[in-house]
């Protein structure tokens, strides 16, 4: 994690890898509930009725849960950043880090550049998640659940030419 955040911050304190740290540490139990909460509310309870009515087979259903995974991942991450960065700052504020270090002359537009770095490296990821993977993977699960419920495209209204 030093080296990436050498890569990222060459001028680099030992205040922005504590700071980094708590932030990061926060974004990964964020992105893991966010995403977790978003794929429930957004593919669960469909696959749920598909298996009861449809007869979706569960090894399908866990395929396409993987396969939207992406989606819901990039749904999750600003939520996920928003919530990292409250509570990093939170916990810092609660045990009066932030007046500590108010004292010691650091300025709070010092304390939020590891926060700053973190969105743009959270707003990358969730562009190159987006155009990269996304696409693709919702193709794979659309033309999964189509195979597995027999769909055939030619015949649907929308897709007929005639």
């Amino acid at each position: 994690m030093k080296k990436l955040i050498k890569y990222i911050l060459p001028n680099y304190s030992i205040l922005d890898i504590y700071l980094t740290r708590n932030i990061l540490l926060c974004f990964i139990f964020s992105i893991i509930f966010c995403s977790i909460v978003a794929e429930m509310i957004g593919i669960s309870f469909e696959q749920i009725r598909l298996i009861a009515e449809w007869d979706l087979p569960l090894t399908t259903s866990i395929y396409v849960h993987y396969l939207k995974l992406p989606s819901f991942i990039v749904i999750a991450l600003p939520y996920a950043v928003l919530f990292s960065i409250m509570f990093a700052y939170t916990r810092l504020s609660r045990s009066s880090e932030i007046i500590a270090l108010q004292s010691f002359g650091v300025s709070l537009y010092r304390l939020t550049i590891p926060a700053l770095v973190v969105g743009v490296l959270a707003t990358l990821m969730m562009f190159s998640l987006n155009e990269l993977i996304v696409p693709t993977a919702n193709y794979k699960a659309a033309i999964a659940l189509e195979k597995q419920m027999n769909v055939d495209r030619n015949i649907l209204g929308k897709y007929n030419k005639e």
